[in-house]
């Protein structure tokens, strides 16, 4: 599977002991994060309060717009961002970030008749995609990709982030280096202007359900462990294959 990697950043204070909550000897942790990673740390949580049970770590899904704010007031200790704060307004917070996981932002499809993993795209072709150039699955520069499959021609219909997102900065990134027009048309960012036809979705979850209710949808997800839990998105539809190698991500495709 083609696999975009965006690196989830941690935000904290310089001295995050001085707002963690001490009561009744039991240690607080107030977390406020992107919805996606709220199970991967919840598990975190969990696994440390086995071995102290004296720990409590409470993990509020917030818009990343929030964060900065809500760290340097005191009210949370640290948070969970996929969108790297500018150095500028760290050194004004007085707040460090440094990342601490990876996780993969892949197209996703629902196209029915053809299996799951049996679609390939490349940059070029999905951006193409992602900007409206390309209408329908059966286009020429599909099927020169896939000559194995037979492609029904059903309209595509594209969905997007409204909201600023890393996954939306993470694959941007990618298509802005494969072509020149989406570069220049699109641009680079975690929220961008995207064509009237692009449907725009309020959430990781609303474009999740609208996937799995729309043949002919397109989108990019996060798939990572707090989704795969949460969404189950690996069992509900199929996604893209993309053969070809992501230098910029370190990750090279089986052929």
């Amino acid at each position: 599977m083609k696999k975009l990697f965006v690196k989830a950043l941690l935000t904290a204070v310089l001295c995050v002991s001085a707002n963690i909550a001490l009561c009744d000897n039991v240690v607080t942790v107030n977390v406020v994060g992107v919805p996606y990673m709220h199970y991967v740390y919840k598990m975190l949580g969990d696994d440390f309060n086995s071995i102290e049970n004296r720990f409590l770590l409470r993990y509020v899904d917030e818009n990343a717009n929030n964060f900065a704010m809500k760290v340097s007031a005191g009210s949370a200790d640290f948070s969970v961002s996929d969108i790297p704060m500018p150095h500028n307004e760290l050194i004004a917070r007085k707040l460090i970030q440094f990342p601490v996981m990876v996780t993969a932002i892949v197209p996703v499809v629902n196209l029915p008749g053809i299996d799951s993993d049996k679609l390939v795209l490349d940059g070029p072709v999905l951006a193409g995609i992602m900007m409206g150039d390309i209408t329908t699955w059966n286009h020429a520069s599909i099927s020169a990709l896939n000559p194995n499959l037979s492609l029904p021609s059903l309209r595509i219909k594209t969905l997007a982030r409204s909201y600023s997102s890393g996954a939306t900065l993470a694959i941007s990134t990618y298509l802005a280096k494969k072509s020149s027009r989406f570069a220049k048309n699109i641009g680079v960012g975690d929220s961008l202007k995207w064509p009237a036809d692009v449907q725009l979705m309020h959430s990781g979850e609303a474009i999740e359900t609208a996937l799995s209710k729309t043949p002919g949808a397109i989108s990019y997800v996060e798939m990572d462990v707090g989704n795969i839990k949460q969404m189950k998105c690996k069992r509900e539809f199929p996604r893209t294959l993309q053969r070809e190698q992501w230098l910029n991500y370190g990750v090279t495709l089986p052929a």
